[in-house]
């Protein structure tokens, strides 16, 4: 399964509920740590952190005893998007992980192009790590580049690399990724016009960031 940068959202806490209900005296059950990881998930996009770590905590403990690779990679994945911002270290460790395994299992180019992205992004939240940062991200590029079925991976690779552009003074590429960003999205994406509008405003491009 392909994940964005968002991750998979859950459509209706009832349903998600049911089944981890159903799931959580059957610790044995094949299915038993992707249930935990999508009832982490619904926390995580409802603001609730802590109850979402502490599932992912155990979706990494049973994904792992179960050797199902890609539920532990998707748990190890989340958990370094809500550690980013008070442990970074340990975020970037998990992200590191992602990456790692990806590199030595069969799954989708765009999960590696994400996890990629994930990984620069976690860097972020280090000081002196704009080497890697934009190391990591370039690869994402690259990779995306080899996707002919799909050019999200790629516009969001792009989009990310205005903001780190942006995040460590590199204005003047900040617009040209920007446009690159906007430029693959075949439909319309507020993330992208937003980040192309706050392009312009740093080129001092009033007219157009307005448009």
């Amino acid at each position: 399964m392909a994940q964005n940068k968002a991750g998979q959202n859950v459509d209706h806490d009832s349903l998600i509920r049911t089944a981890y209900n159903w799931y959580k005296d059957r610790p044995n059950d094949s299915l038993y740590a992707k249930c935990l990881y999508y009832m982490g998930l619904y926390y995580a996009h409802n603001d609730s952190s802590e109850k979402a770590l502490n599932l992912f905590a155990k979706c990494l403990k049973y994904s792992r005893q179960q050797g199902d690779t890609l539920t532990y990679c998707l748990g190890l994945f989340q958990s370094s998007r809500l550690l980013r911002l008070y442990d970074a270290d340990r975020a970037i460790g998990y992200a590191r992980q992602v990456v790692d395994i990806y590199n030595k299992v069969n799954v989708s180019t765009a999960n590696r192009v994400y996890s990629l992205l994930n990984l620069a992004e976690c860097l972020t939240y280090k000081e002196n790590t704009l080497k890697e940062v934009m190391g990591f991200t370039r690869k994402a590029i690259s990779l995306a580049q080899t996707i002919r079925t799909d050019q999200a991976p790629l516009a969001d690779a792009y989009q990310d690399l205005s903001v780190f552009y942006s995040m460590y003074g590199e204005e003047a590429h900040v617009l040209q990724a920007a446009k690159a960003s906007y430029n693959l999205r075949v439909t319309y994406d507020v993330s992208a016009h937003l980040a192309l509008a706050q392009a312009y405003c740093q080129a001092d491009s009033l007219r157009q960031a307005k448009a």
